[in-house]
């Protein structure tokens, strides 16, 4: 298993936010947490982030705002799109704006 690396994770659910720290701090990754989009691209700036966990539905700056602009300022962070959507058309403009397939 691979370990270390800093994570995170984008969620407005305080619960889910929580459940995925629990897991990768247990497979020895550090997490750091955003609420919100604006949350999540301050934190951007100011932390070495590895990857992003990042939920599409989330209150101020929405999710494919902040991938767009989390992938034109850190274009060799990974970011992984978590969402409930499930249409066609999201999961096209995910990838089209730089989200890792």
């Amino acid at each position: 298993m691979v370990t270390g690396g800093h994570i995170l994770v984008v969620d407005d659910e305080r619960s889910i936010r929580r459940l995925l720290r629990l897991y990768l701090d247990e497979a020895g990754f550090t997490v750091t947490e955003a609420a919100d989009g604006n949350e999540a691209l301050g934190k951007m700036r100011s932390s070495g982030i590895d990857l992003v966990l990042l939920d599409l539905m989330i209150p101020g700056v929405e999710g494919l705002e902040v991938a767009r602009r989390m992938r034109a300022d850190h274009p060799s962070v990974p970011v992984i799109i978590l969402t409930a959507r499930d249409d066609e058309a999201s999961r096209v403009t995910g990838l089209e704006i730089g989200a890792d397939d």
